[in-house]
């Protein structure tokens, strides 16, 4: 099982080489089990990430999230609420596990050992 880095606000986020996004994410909210980045290279169409740290989930996207009046954190804290109470629904159709959408550099990384086997002759 993969280990996420731990995040501050502001940290940037990248996403695997060759996917959509060139830019990083930057970390805007940490609250309740989620870590919300928000790439605001496009104005008018923010794309947001909302990892669901204990699910080892992301859910990514823009206009379905700013259909909910998504723009600032105080409107993201409210909609995180809203998700835990059931009010809202993270949908499944852009549900990502984490090891296949963030780049290798966003993983905790143990040091790998091979096993050496000696034969006796």
């Amino acid at each position: 099982m993969v280990k996420l880095k731990e995040y501050k606000l502001g940290d940037p986020i990248y996403t695997r080489q060759g996917g959509k996004w060139k830019t990083p994410f930057i970390v805007e909210v940490i609250y309740r089990g989620f870590i919300v980045a928000v790439n605001r290279k496009s104005k008018m169409f923010p794309q947001f990430l909302f990892i669901k740290t204990y699910a080892n989930e992301v859910y990514n996207g823009s206009s379905r999230f700013l259909k909910y009046g998504i723009n600032n954190k105080s409107s993201i804290k409210e909609f995180i609420d809203g998700i835990i109470k059931g009010d809202y629904k993270l949908e499944k159709d852009t549900c990502t596990p984490i090891n296949l959408m963030l780049a290798d550099s966003e993983f905790i990384t143990n040091e790998k050992r091979e096993q050496v086997r000696y034969e006796s002759k």
